[in-house]
């Protein structure tokens, strides 16, 4: 409980993504992985940063963090383009691919 009452779940997410946004370097998150690289190795053959190539560029995707960490995760059902990496990327990697992301939508 915080203050007498319990947080909602929403709220809770919007804690730790505002705690991550501001303890851990955009491109650095965790364990020190840099997302910026992790990107540049196993992404960008189809995202861009400012433009669409076979998926979104990174500006236009969805900027909630829960989202984007999800569908990184689980894949994106939308046309089945996007297939998921919850085996192939650690949750340290998708943490910092996130960061990364975020860092570039800001």
């Amino acid at each position: 409980k915080a203050y007498g009452k319990k947080f909602s779940p929403e709220q809770i997410d919007a804690l730790v993504d505002y705690i991550r946004s501001v303890q851990v370097a955009p491109s650095m998150a965790s364990d020190g992985i840099d997302g910026a690289k992790l990107f540049s190795k196993k992404c960008k053959m189809c995202h861009a940063i400012n433009k669409k190539k076979t998926g979104p560029s990174l500006v236009s995707m969805h900027q909630d963090e829960s989202v984007l960490r999800d569908v990184i995760t689980k894949g994106s059902s939308k046309k089945r383009m996007m297939k998921a990496y919850g085996k192939k990327f650690s949750p340290e990697q998708i943490e910092a691919l996130v960061g990364y992301i975020r860092s570039v939508q800001k």
